[in-house]
């Protein structure tokens, strides 16, 4: 399946191949998951191949370690995560599911948390998404270590947001005096600072 969609995708001049790496089933599993089974379809196309990782795992960074060892050459994150909302006149999920994925703001800053994560656990680039709204949202996930980000939400509630995280790029970079936006990627200072959190 992954290499039939591979193939349709350089017959059809597409910049690159983005694969959904989510696992059902695997929100308590600590183990990698069979990524090399999902980037197989490196063999079927000289495109760029990205995993989208789920964030309902115990370690998304082995997750992201993982692609990068079957030969992905990116990976974006996060996935939605998977919630639940109940009507409670009549005490029936809301979603003929039971459940379904949250993305949106609620979830940018776990987003944030496990971008820096596998920034840190992989050589390969970071594509961060997960409630983007604003520049500041943007330039906290290129802190975080993300080399690119993807708007979905907002740009579904605002159609011409695009020309307002550039201004709001721009503007930061002219305050900050930086003259690269790359320089930014994974730049965020921890020094004297950095711990193991645990939840309590």
């Amino acid at each position: 399946m992954f290499s039939c969609g591979a193939t349709r995708a350089t017959s059809a001049n597409a910049p690159s191949v983005r694969i959904n790496a989510t696992i059902t089933g695997a929100a308590t599993s600590s183990a990698a998951p069979n990524i090399p089974a999902n980037v197989c379809c490196a063999a079927a196309t000289p495109l760029p191949i990205m995993p989208k990782l789920t964030p309902n795992v115990t370690d998304v960074p082995a997750f992201a370690r993982a692609a990068e060892e079957a030969g992905a050459d990116a990976v974006s994150l996060v996935n939605t995560f998977l919630a639940m909302a109940i009507d409670v006149e009549t005490r029936r999920p809301k979603l003929s599911n039971i459940v379904g994925g949250l993305s949106g703001p609620a979830i940018r800053p776990l987003a944030v948390r496990m971008v820096y994560e596998c920034a840190r656990a992989v050589r390969i680039p970071v594509v961060g998404m997960g409630g983007i709204a604003s520049a500041e949202d943007v330039l906290e996930f290129m802190i975080a270590g993300a080399a690119a980000v993807q708007v979905g939400t907002a740009s579904f509630v605002d159609p011409f947001i695009w020309g307002k995280l550039l201004d709001g790029l721009r503007h930061y970079m002219v305050r900050h005096r930086i003259e690269r936006l790359a320089d930014l990627v994974g730049s965020l200072d921890v020094s004297a600072r950095e711990q193991v959190w645990t939840s309590s």
